[in-house]
């Protein structure tokens, strides 16, 4: 007898709360940017990155373009747990995100600021003020124009 796998199982029960976003999928310069819509909730904690990993292998992309509000609200709280837990398992599968987080809308904590810069040198992780400047990171892999 197969058994299903309990992180997808914990994720379609989750699924059923959570709102249905739009997933948009660009290609540009032949590599597909799964991005979800801005001003929309996607990942409620850390056990919805399941929906973002599903999604992006479903699309064929391992490359996704988040908005701030798109994740959990104590995402920008190092002391939560919940960037931690959601970048490790989005290491796990090599799925790299770029996260649009203006700083006059997001307050960040010290901490989570110096997460980011260890998180920007593996290039598997970064925050952007704007949505152009993240998807030309995604495409090209350039540091310059992340936030500080």
């Amino acid at each position: 007898m197969c058994q299903s796998h309990p992180y997808r199982d914990d994720a379609r029960r989750r699924a059923s709360f959570l709102p249905q976003t739009e997933v948009f999928l660009h290609r540009t310069n032949e590599m597909k940017l799964l991005e979800r819509e801005p001003g929309v909730r996607y990942i409620a904690d850390a056990a919805d990155v399941g929906r973002l990993i599903e999604d992006c292998i479903s699309a064929g992309s391992r490359a996704a373009l988040l908005h701030a509000d798109n994740l959990p609200r104590k995402f920008f709280d190092v002391s939560s747990g919940q960037a931690g837990q959601i970048l490790q398992k989005l290491r796990t599968y090599r799925v790299r995100l770029a996260v649009v987080a203006p700083k006059d809308r997001h307050v960040t904590s010290t901490r989570f600021g110096d997460m980011v810069a260890e998180e920007r040198r593996s290039g598997q992780f970064a925050l952007f003020e704007t949505r152009e400047a993240a998807a030309a990171w995604l495409v090209t892999g350039e540091h310059e124009a992340i936030r500080g």
